[in-house]
């Protein structure tokens, strides 16, 4: 992995760390609380994998997986 990756995937998981911080705080009320921050973690791992994926299937598996994750957080 080379130094922009790793940098990309530090802003990544700094973003998350915020959207979780203000998801939990916006939605602390609601009962399906814990299925949307699986969600959102489903989401971040798809990304990372995308980043990080250096063969062809895992680029596909990681840009599938955020097409699906996004579907769930779009349904939700």
């Amino acid at each position: 992995m080379n130094y922009l990756s790793r940098l990309i995937c530090r802003v990544v998981l700094f973003v998350r760390s915020f959207v979780h911080l203000y998801s939990l705080w916006y939605m602390k009320e609601d009962p399906r609380t814990v299925r949307f921050m699986g969600l959102i973690s489903l989401f971040t791992g798809f990304i990372l994998l995308l980043l990080i994926g250096e063969r062809l299937r895992l680029l596909f598996v990681g840009w599938e997986g955020i097409g699906v994750a996004s579907y769930g957080l779009i349904r939700f």
